[in-house]
């Protein structure tokens, strides 16, 4: 069975609890056929992507395994535009009303290395920005900086003042740019977003989604 994928702990300094994680995952896709494994976490495709290849050499148990699982994952921006690349038709959604969002860009999210920025909202926020663009009524606004929501995997939990002081930072551009929700692709950053405690009053609160869900619910 598939688990955590492992950033929590390898952000903490467990290396024994991240690698039995990578191991579990890795023989959990095992076999199965498949083209992808997509996942729709930033931190998520960060950790297998980037992280799981480091922690494990050509000596090491299940090697192959986890490098095969690595290779095959990818972030769901990605996979969107890979469909795309091979002829297969995205559909486009649109929105009962109107609104006018920002999209915090993670900083684990990464953009496949081909990856040539061939609209507005493209430009605006990467390869995220295709899926933006088949909403309709959804009216994306740039942020200035795109600065640290201040999760940054176990930080938010250790060091949960100096997170604050970074999520409050984040907010001054968010309210810049007077949007009416907030959405994003990373469950970390989802986490720190949503803690507006402190930072906007009670009737300023700001909704904070998934752009995949946005994307869903504009198909209905």
């Amino acid at each position: 069975m598939q688990g955590c994928c492992g950033l929590p702990f390898i952000s903490s300094g467990d290396v024994k609890s991240f690698r039995e994680l990578a191991l579990n995952n890795a023989r959990a896709f095992k076999n199965k056929g498949l083209d992808y494994i997509i996942t729709s976490c930033a931190s998520c495709s960060y950790s297998i992507n980037k992280l799981y290849p480091l922690y494990f050499d050509a000596n090491d148990e299940g090697y192959a395994k986890v490098l095969q699982f690595s290779k095959k994952l990818l972030n769901i921006w990605s996979f969107f535009k890979e469909l795309e690349k091979r002829g297969i038709k995205i559909k486009t959604g649109e929105l009962k009303k109107e609104i006018d969002v920002v999209f915090h860009i993670p900083c684990h999210l990464f953009d496949l290395p081909e990856f040539k920025p061939s609209s507005y909202n493209e430009n605006l926020i990467g390869e995220a920005g295709f899926i933006a663009g088949k909403i309709k009524g959804l009216k994306l606004k740039p942020l200035k900086y795109n600065y640290c929501c201040g999760n940054g995997g176990m930080f938010n939990i250790r060091y949960y003042g100096l997170s604050k002081e970074i999520t409050k930072r984040k907010f001054e551009e968010i309210k810049e740019a007077s949007p009416q929700e907030i959405l994003t692709s990373c469950s970390g950053c989802m986490f720190s977003l949503k803690d507006q405690k402190g930072i906007l009053k009670e009737n300023e609160r700001l909704p904070v989604s998934h752009l995949i869900s946005i994307y869903a619910k504009s198909l209905i």
